[in-house]
């Protein structure tokens, strides 16, 4: 692993034509184990984010947002305030990099949970409240996700649930179910479900906004409810994305068969959304495994026709971890014939 890193390190010294290779290189380095990760690579990644430049060059925004992004997989406390101090920088800061910034904050927090509970977790909840961009604030809700246990983060959560912005409500219906997913002894269990049902037919949310609802609620709901999401899932009257969304969340239901489901929509390929949700499936839930597994994913990558759905099954079959994958994706990566982006994940999932 060691000269892994090292040879990622290395690579990104090079100048190339295309900016997208660097964005893979750095997304690789991010797949590192933390201990192979040296305090050079750290301040590397440090100054691209407050100072725009990575080693000699300068940088644009996506580079530098994938900077934070990857500071965020494998930083430790001791990068925070770069963090901090880019969420609350205004000047020269896109807010791509805030919300990046956001994103990393929120994986540093999981990763050191008993030392972010002190200072970093009532930070982020203030500086949500500070900050105007929405969609920066609801990735710093999602950061807070493994703390929900916390009397004042489940409060907050429960109350954007319910009465906050219309485009922040979904956001805290995801953290409320993914905290229970993971937490399923939660002291407000039947209060969170409550709620989440009540946000699946708010129509003043909107389709995407009642899906991540019903998403949220497919993922947690007791047995009554999970059957009333599956219903709804194949419902043909509900709009595309409720349906798409519900299915998302029975394939990440922890103990159900529900996730058997993802063959049979991941096969139609017809619907482009609903193959790329489906796939996505596979890759979360890890449902596919083995040597069939395998021949499965790279059959489907072989009918698939966008990149976004190859880039999907392409981490699918990372996340299968095979040597028969990891001979699938060398083969992606090297095929001059496919897309910049498809060849992009598969090194991404090489890594």
């Amino acid at each position: 692993p060691e000269a892994i890193t090292a040879w990622i390190g290395e690579r990104l010294k090079g100048h190339y034509a295309s900016p997208d290779l660097k964005v893979a290189l750095l997304m690789t380095l991010g797949l590192q184990p933390r201990e192979t990760i040296s305090p050079h690579h750290r301040t590397m990644l440090a100054e691209a984010v407050r100072q725009g430049r990575l080693l000699e060059d300068a940088v644009g925004d996506p580079l530098r947002s994938h900077a934070a992004l990857t500071l965020g997989r494998i930083g430790t406390l001791s990068d925070v305030d770069v963090l901090k101090q880019a969420l609350r920088q205004r000047r020269g800061m896109s807010k791509n990099v805030h919300r990046s910034a956001a994103i990393a904050l929120g994986r540093i927090a999981r990763t050191h949970p008993e030392a972010a509970r002190g200072e970093l977790v009532p930070w982020m909840l203030q500086a949500r409240d500070e900050l105007r961009d929405l969609s920066t604030r609801a990735f710093l809700l999602m950061g807070l996700v493994p703390f929900a246990d916390d009397p004042r983060v489940g409060s907050e959560l429960l109350r954007i649930a319910r009465k906050g912005r219309y485009i922040e409500r979904p956001y805290a219906a995801l953290a409320l179910g993914l905290a229970l997913r993971d937490a399923p002894s939660h002291p407000r269990d039947e209060e969170v479900r409550r709620t989440l049902q009540a946000g699946v037919v708010d129509g003043r949310l909107g389709a995407k906004g009642q899906g991540a609802f019903a998403l949220a609620l497919a993922m947690v709901g007791d047995d009554g409810q999970a059957s009333a999401i599956r219903a709804l899932a194949a419902d043909p009257a509900q709009p595309e994305v409720v349906r798409d969304y519900a299915l998302l969340g029975l394939l990440l239901r922890p103990d159900d068969p529900w996730r058997r489901l993802t063959h049979d929509v991941a096969r139609d390929v017809a619907s482009r959304e609903r193959a790329v949700l489906a796939l996505r499936g596979v890759g979360l839930s890890g449902e596919l495994a083995g040597e069939a597994g395998t021949r499965e994913l790279v059959d489907l990558l072989k009918r698939v026709r966008t990149a976004s759905q190859k880039g999907e099954a392409a981490v699918a079959l990372a996340r299968v971890g095979s040597p028969a994958a990891i001979e699938a994706l060398h083969a992606i990566a090297v095929d001059p014939r496919e897309q910049d982006l498809t060849r992009m994940m598969a090194v991404v999932g090489l890594g």
